[in-house]
């Protein structure tokens, strides 16, 4: 079974932008100042390698989970946090090839290398996913065209 659908594999809805109160704002800043506090604390105690490892932690999910699955649901929480993971591959690739290039080549050209990294895997982890569960949809619940074939 082959399914097509209009729906694009991504968007931008910037309405969405002014419709976040200062509450939600600021919940976000105290969870991210948390993190940060508690990360300068395994700073001290065990030094910078320990803490660099904490550093990747997206300072603002928790809240953002939060926010998002009050307002919007479970399943769109999920899908954030989906994304936050692809996000964390991304940062893996960029660790890793920060690692291997910032003693071989010029620093500049070896974070935009990394960045590159870091954007390919995210989104290469993301297109997957959605294609994924784009061709695991039921015929029934799919917006698209669906065929049938042997």
């Amino acid at each position: 079974m082959s399914c097509r659908t209009d729906e694009p594999l991504a968007r931008v809805d910037t309405g969405r932008l002014r419709r976040i109160r200062p509450r939600e704002i600021a919940l976000r800043f105290v969870f991210g100042a948390a993190i940060s506090v508690v990360i300068g604390l395994i700073s001290r105690a065990f030094g910078p390698r320990a803490a660099g490892m904490f550093l990747a932690f997206p300072a603002i999910l928790p809240a953002s989970v939060t926010l998002i699955e009050h307002k919007e649901g479970t399943p769109e929480a999920a899908e954030n946090v989906a994304g936050a993971v692809f996000g964390g591959f991304g940062l893996i690739a960029f660790a890793l090839t920060a690692r291997a290039l910032l003693t071989t080549i010029a620093p500049a050209l070896a974070l935009v290398l990394s960045f590159g990294a870091w954007i390919g895997v995210s989104g290469s982890c993301y297109l997957a996913y959605e294609l994924l569960r784009r061709h695991a949809e039921p015929p029934e619940r799919a917006t698209g065209h669906c065929t049938v074939s042997d």
